[in-house]
């Protein structure tokens, strides 16, 4: 069955295109292997596309950022090898509010007064106002986008879910640093979301 979604009531999601995690230039995201898979898979220019497609059809465009500085839960985790490597002491700082780290990739960078929302730390609700801001703009779906496949579009698409909206993930505008779990993961969450090709959005935004 074709994809279709009402643009007036679906939001675009784009998720921790920071350059720390996703530039091939950046230090945390070589040592963690985001660099290399990234800068393969072609999803920074897919989800340039699908920015710029969403932005002409009148589509709310909403920008997820990881900002410390948010953190609400009553801990900071630190079991998991991932987030060992996030509190590391003795590593060079990471997504440092106000650095080039923290910034979103500039060929995926918002334009205009588009949402720039900080979470922590793998689900775009978690610690944030998103679903305060879908709510208020009458938003029923969500079209997701980001890095990485099996960690933030994953845990974002299950609070989607349960929050009650509508997910559709955008398969070639995500990407994790191993084929293979990228691909796991889209399988898994095509139990509760619909799993489209970027082709698939451009087609029903015309």
């Amino acid at each position: 069955m074709a994809l279709t979604f009402n643009p007036a009531t679906t939001a675009v999601i784009s998720m921790d295109f920071q350059n720390d995690i996703s530039h091939a230039d950046a230090g945390f995201a070589q040592m963690v292997g985001f660099a290399e898979p990234i800068a393969a898979s072609g999803v920074i220019p897919n989800t340039a596309k699908l920015l710029a497609a969403a932005r002409g059809a009148g589509m709310q465009v909403i920008h997820i950022v990881v900002d410390p500085t948010v953190a609400s839960q009553f801990q900071n985790p630190t079991r998991g090898e991932f987030l060992q490597m996030l509190g590391n002491p003795d590593a060079d700082p990471i997504l440092v509010p106000g650095s080039w780290g923290a910034a979103i990739h500039e060929d995926v960078a918002p334009q205009g007064d588009e949402p720039v929302i900080g979470k922590w730390v793998f689900s775009a609700f978690a610690s944030s106002n998103l679903h305060e801001i879908l709510q208020a703009n009458g938003i029923t779906d969500v079209v997701l986008a980001g890095v990485v496949t099996d960690f933030v579009v994953d845990s974002t698409s299950w609070d989607a879910v349960d929050l009650g909206y509508n997910v559709i993930v955008v398969d070639d505008c995500c990407c994790s640093a191993v084929e293979s779990d990228h691909r796991h993961a889209i399988t898994k969450m095509a139990a509760r979301s619909d799993i489209a090709m970027l082709a698939d959005v451009l087609a029903v935004l015309g």
